[in-house]
Formats: structure tokens, C-alpha cells, sequence
């Protein structure tokens, strides 16, 4: 008899009774067997009334269980596949015709006179010290987020909420920064050149169109817009290049901004306005974040389905 669950051909018999193996259900007498109207058996259909009478509740759900595991199987391994090749794209800095013109301009600095001030961030105690106006167009080529829980050091600088490194003017016109993979630590921007590059590129990388910004917002709203800085964004930022001492439950410390694009030293700028004039991969970052999920929700349902089973 073939089953019409599964669709396969089955010979085993209990107590004289047809059983499908692969669903454990009873399929009928073994002379007299019954089955639904429309399968076909391969045989003279005996009898149409409803099949499986003598079949135990219990197992009119395993073929259904069946079924939706293997689905939750197969979003699972989908999702992983998704989740690691979206990982790697994400990342991936735009080609140089999908720069904005804006982006080839130097960072502007200018004088101003604006006594210090101070600022309370979860409780502690901010003193800016601002030094010089500041407007930068740039790409994120790297950025460190310090609001997570492994950074004990800037529990203490709850202000100093993100770090972007960007790139401008000829590291961009002349495609040097492809050829480059840039990092980040708590501190600090890494750049340096991708393995078997010629090294007739090393010459045209300047390390006074790279700067390492710790942005300190001036704004919940500006501090909402910063949040969503990743890399491959490009920016636009308005402010002030600040000194600043803070005291917090840590004790007392002092961070002093760079001035000039040629040391290599960060520059902290207090945001004033901050816009992501465009976004370097929603996409690749949308699917991200939902096959993670997806992982995680698929891996817990089949870790509940193995325990129930």
C-alpha cells in the first residue's frame, strides 16, 4: 500500500494491520484497508469512509511535526548563510563614482571665542574647552562604538559615545583607500595596505586626509543620528574641536583635541550638526540584522523541538 502522507509504498503489518514506518500511523486491514477518497494506493480502493480510525490521536501530529521541522531546518541553515555573507558585504567601502563631490573637500577650522562650559552626562561632570570651529565631509572607513559592555575606560567618559574614522579629498580622487582595509580599537584608527598590494600605491596615501574623530553629541537628537554611523556612511559634521576634563566616580581626567590634520593625534569634536548624507550599505545591513535574528529564533525552536521529541 502507499501511504498518502509520505507517498511511499509500505509492507509492514501489526497484528495482521498496515502501518506506514516513516509517519507511524495505521493505514488499515490488511484485507479490508481503508484509505481517503483521491490517493491513489496503486490498489482497488476498498473502502472510502475517513482513514486511520484505530490510529492514536498522537500520532495524527507527527507528519505536521515532521514537516515543520524540517522547514525551521532549512530557515535555519538559510539564515546562516545569509547571516555570514551579508557580514562580509556590509563593510565593503563604495567605489569612488559613488562618492559625493562634497567628500574631496579639506576639513574646515576656523578661530572662535566661546568661553568654557559645562555639561552633566549620567552623572558625571563634563568641562568643555572649546578651541576651534570645526566642519568635516568625510567617509567612515572604521568607527568603535563605546557604549558596549567590555569597554570599562569609558564608563567613565559617558559622553564620548562614539569614535568615526574618516577619509577626504585625495585618499578618495585617487582610489588609494580601496586598496587599504582600515580597523579600530577603543582608541585608536588602524590603516594599512591589503596583502600583495604594489607598492607604488604606498606613496599615494596621506595620512593628513585620515582622522580619527571622538564625537561628544551636543544633542539627544545629534546623539540619535550618531548612533546610527556605520561604516561606509558618508558624513557631514559641524562643531567645535575641544579640550575637556571630566569627573566621574573613576576620579578626574583630561582629553586634549588635535588641531592640525598632519599628527597623529584624534581630533574631538563637540557636535553641533551631524548628517549622514549617505547611507554605504542599507541593504547588505538590513539582511544582517534580520538572519541574525532568524538564527537565533530558529535555533531556539529546534532546540525545544528535540527536547519535546
Amino acid at each position: 500500500m502507499i501511504c498518502p502522507i509520505c507517498k511511499k509504498e509500505t509492507k509492514e503489518k501489526r497484528g495482521g494491520k498496515l502501518y506506514c514506518p516513516n509517519c507511524d500511523i495505521y493505514l488499515g486491514d490488511e484485507d479490508g484497508f481503508k484509505i481517503s477518497p483521491g490517493f491513489e494506493t496503486g490498489k482497488e480502493e476498498v473502502d472510502p469512509s475517513p482513514p486511520y480510525e484505530n490510529t492514536p490521536k498522537s500520532n495524527y501530529k507527527k507528519p505536521f511535526i515532521i514537516i515543520f521541522k524540517k522547514l525551521i531546518k532549512i530557515i535555519f541553515l538559510i539564515s546562516v548563510i545569509l547571516f555570514v555573507f551579508s557580514y562580509f558585504q556590509k563593510n565593503k567601502l563604495p567605489i569612488k563614482g559613488e562618492i559625493m563631490d562634497s567628500l574631496y573637500r579639506e576639513p574646515l577650522q576656523t578661530e572662535l571665542q566661546i568661553e568654557p562650559f559645562k555639561i552633566q552626562k549620567k552623572g558625571s561632570t563634563y568641562t568643555i574647552i572649546p578651541r576651534y570651529n570645526y566642519e568635516l565631509y568625510g567617509l567612515v572607513v572604521s568607527q568603535y562604538d563605546s557604549e558596549n559592555w567590555f569597554d570599562f575606560w569609558h564608563k567613565g567618559d559617558p559622553l564620548n559615545t562614539k569614535d568615526a574614522c574618516t577619509i577626504w579629498g585625495d585618499n578618495i580622487k585617487n582610489n588609494v583607500y580601496q586598496k587599504m582595509k582600515f580597523s579600530h580599537g577603543e582608541f585608536t584608527c588602524y590603516a594599512e595596505f591589503k596583502p600583495d598590494i604594489d607598492y607604488s600605491w604606498y606613496s599615494k596615501f596621506s595620512s593628513a586626509n585620515l582622522s580619527n574623530n571622538h564625537l561628544l553629541p551636543g544633542s539627544e537628537e545629534i546623539y540619535n543620528e550618531i548612533k546610527k554611523v556605520t561604516i561606509g556612511d558618508q558624513i557631514h559634521l559641524k562643531g567645535y574641536l575641544v579640550d575637556y576634563n571630566v569627573d566621574s566616580q573613576n576620579g578626574r581626567s583630561s582629553r586634549n583635541t588635535s588641531t592640525i590634520r598632519t599628527d597623529d593625534k584624534c581630533e574631538i569634536v563637540y557636535v553641533t550638526d551631524f548628517q549622514i548624507l549617505k547611507k554605504g550599505n542599507p541593504i547588505y545591513y538590513l539582511i544582517n540584522r534580520i538572519s541574525g535574528y532568524l538564527v537565533i529564533f530558529s535555533f531556539i525552536i529546534l532546540i525545544l523541538l528535540f527536547f519535546r521529541s
